[in-house]
């Protein structure tokens, strides 16, 4: 038996591996057609979602506000009106871009790039939700050619190519993030950016295209702060796999790593002066959960990228579509192990394993939830999207028609899963991502039913205020609102004959079922997270 050195591991495996047919013209036709109504969709109902605290977050950062002033507005306990809080959702004339950046800096898990970006376009179009999301959506459409390049860079395949823009049109996740005022469309669009210029770097081996590698490495990293072990994990793989010389490779790809970290530099000096700060903003990744929930979280993430109808894990038909997806994932990675090039295999591996592996092994080791939010797994995703369009090009141009046909079946199964999800998604207020919308919601519903009522909040609610915004902007102008601790409710409720009473706890509930002339119940959705007191009419 010979053994296997490091240069018949990596070597492409060009006499082994599968070359999709060129694409026909109908198929073609029908690409541009899906893409085109993914972009549509995008733009679609934009301010009519429901806007999350995340979201709020983001508008009050590029408005030019640090979140402390949002505190400052509700910490003392008095009574004030919802509509006090709207100033910080609209551009704040006096303050700039560097404000924008100084105020990131006690949260700096967040580098400064999409939020100098959102400042500039608050200013130049609107600060209202939908025209936050558009910039997002616009972004997403950047996508599409990235992607485009990337594959073929990567396959050399148009049919590949095409296939990935069309998986990317009707991913559920893809769009998700495409609605949303935050930065993962534009960390997305680096991604693959990067991605596909390395890849073109190491073929020609041009000044010129190091120079693009290693400008979309430090917006990818001034994006968001995972790009760091994409960076690493890209230049590790690209070094491994390069053929000839080995040396001057990994000579060039380091020198781009180091360039882009020197460049990123700065904002690693400020999170290195703000890590507690930071730290303990992301304590909520922490929170424990059990081996078998994070099992079959896992597996529910793994289909969001091809079909999300908003089920729960323990749903039937949640738990039917997403064994399949993930058996079709799985095999699509053995696919292209077994049929495709080694440089290619290793690259996808590269993509999947970046950023999941080190949050994963955190939440199996020390416990929390830090790979269960698919945000920070988006490397992942677009190794898996390539894989499986890989595995769907090779397979839907084989010489055998019954392979051919049940391939194609599967394709299209998977399109009209995904396309019937972002239909849905789009048509929808809320989803699963905005945790906190349908709750926002129905307090927003009950409170605006009545005449001139106070929402009381506890502490603990308004700890987060992007939260408490969120809720704040679905009341009406005649609401009056107090973040109070136990002693300060019933002074608070002086000269209100509505009072609710929103995650407060049990001792202040307990004073208004006292003597305190106020009938009390529950709301029959939240139970007793909203009360519902009523002033009882004088004698």
């Amino acid at each position: 038996m010979i053994p296997a050195t490091m240069d018949t591991l990596v070597a492409p495996a060009t006499t082994a591996s599968a070359t999709p047919e060129k694409p026909h013209r109908w198929f073609l036709a029908l690409v541009i057609a899906i893409v085109l109504a993914g972009c549509a969709v995008r733009l679609t109902n934009l301010g009519n979602k429901f806007y999350w605290a995340d979201e709020c977050s983001t508008s009050v950062w590029a408005c030019g506000y640090p979140i402390s002033d949002v505190r400052k507005v509700y910490s003392d306990g008095h009574v004030f009106k919802a509509q006090d809080l709207e100033r910080f959702q609209h551009v704040n004339p006096d303050r700039n871009w560097t404000h924008t950046i100084s105020y990131l800096v006690p949260d700096a898990k967040h580098p400064p790039g999409y939020f100098v970006l959102a400042h500039w376009w608050a200013r130049l179009v609107g600060s209202d939700p939908a025209h936050m999301r558009l910039l997002s959506a616009l972004l997403s459409l950047l996508a599409f050619p990235a992607i485009y390049w990337l594959c073929f860079e990567l396959f050399g395949s148009t049919m590949v190519a095409a296939l990935s823009m069309v998986l990317v049109a009707v991913s559920p996740l893809d769009f998700m993030w495409a609605q949303e005022a935050r930065a993962y469309s534009l960390w997305t669009v680096f991604i693959l950016t990067f991605c596909a210029s390395l890849e073109r770097a190491m073929r020609r081996r041009k000044l010129f295209d190091w120079m693009i590698c290693c400008s979309a490495l430090v917006l990818s990293f001034y994006t968001h702060l995972l790009s760091l072990l994409v960076g690493f994990s890209q230049t590790l793989q690209a070094v491994i796999t390069a053929g000839g010389s080995r040396i001057r490779a990994a000579s060039q790809c380091l020198s781009v790593l180091c360039l882009a970290v020197f460049a990123f530099s700065p904002w690693l000096f400020v999170l290195q002066a703000n890590l507690s700060s930071t730290l303990k903003s992301w304590h909520w990744v922490e929170r424990k959960v059990s081996l078998d929930h994070l099992f079959n979280r896992w597996t529910q993430q793994c289909s969001l990228l091809f079909c999300d109808f908003n089920l729960s894990l323990d749903n039937p038909l949640d738990i039917i579509l997403r064994s399949l997806v993930v058996v079709l994932e799985l095999y699509a990675v053995y696919f292209l192990w077994r049929r495709g090039e080694r440089k290619a295999f290793w690259f996808v591996i590269s993509l999947i394993l970046s950023t999941s592996t080190p949050l994963l092994f955190q939440d199996l080791i020390h416990g929390g939830v830090r790979s269960l939010n698919p945000r920070y797994l988006i490397p992942c995703w677009i190794g898996i999207q390539l894989a499986v369009s890989y595995l769907l090009a090779c397979q839907i141009t084989a010489t055998n028609w019954i392979k051919r046909t049940v391939w194609s079946v599967i394709a299209g199964a998977l399109i009209l899963a995904g396309g019937a999800s972002c239909i849905r998604s789009c048509q929808s207020a809320v989803w699963w991502n905005k945790f906190d919308g349908p709750e926002a919601l129905r307090v927003a519903e009950q409170v605006n039913r009545v005449d001139s009522p106070l929402l009381l909040c506890s502490k603990s609610f308004a700890i987060s205020p992007g939260r408490f915004l969120s809720l704040a902007r679905l009341l009406g102008p005649n609401v009056s609102l107090a973040v109070v601790s136990d002693p300060e409710a019933m002074k608070a409720a002086d000269g209100f004959n509505h009072v609710f009473l929103l995650h407060m706890p049990g001792s202040v509930i307990a004073c208004f079922r006292g003597p305190a002339n106020f009938t009390l119940e529950q709301d029959a959705e939240l139970g007793d997270q909203l009360w519902i007191a009523e002033r009882c009419p004088r004698p």
